[in-house]
């Protein structure tokens, strides 16, 4: 009984297989027709440079910002934990997504970058917007973007220096 198996599972699943691989390698190699259509796509078709890219001054260059801002980082303790219902955070009036790298034309190695948030607590809503300047290195391309409501300027990018901040509202 254990032999019947055995050929059932085993040996006849082998032996189609091999007689599919011998039946496929004898088959003749035909090669393209000049006819046929080749697969390269036309220089009309390929992917164009992004438009950052084509306008770039001598004192611009494009950075690379990571939003690595999490739940955690936005919870906000007083008289308990309190979660944002909304929070964005953006560049150039670019909503920088979480979770999601995003290229950013800079000028004079300055960046901008506005939060606002807004809680939902009981009947009591509190919203807010600022605005926080950085001093870019040179010698950097990627940055990543945190939070955290002990730092005095909330707005954290890693590898600058941050140099002042506005309240909106």
């Amino acid at each position: 009984m254990r032999a019947l198996a055995y050929i059932i599972l085993f040996v006849i699943p082998f032996i189609y297989l091999l007689n599919t691989l011998t039946t496929t390698a004898k088959s003749p190699i035909t090669k393209p027709k000049a006819t046929q259509q080749s697969n390269l796509t036309p220089a009309s078709q390929l992917k164009k440079p992004s438009p950052l890219i084509q306008n770039i001054s001598n004192n611009e260059r494009i950075i690379t910002l990571h939003n690595k801002i999490t739940d955690e980082m936005l919870t906000y303790y007083k008289a308990g934990a309190n979660h944002p219902k909304e929070f964005t955070v953006s560049v150039n009036n670019q909503k920088i997504e979480r979770g999601k790298k995003h290229e950013v034309k800079v000028a004079n190695n300055i960046l901008r970058i506005q939060y606002d948030y807004k809680f939902h607590r009981s009947f009591v809503t509190r919203k807010g917007a600022k605005l926080v300047e950085f001093e870019l290195p040179n010698d950097h391309k990627e940055f990543d973007i945190t939070f955290s409501w002990d730092n005095e300027w909330h707005i954290i990018l890693a590898h600058a220096t941050p140099k002042s901040m506005t309240k909106i509202y």
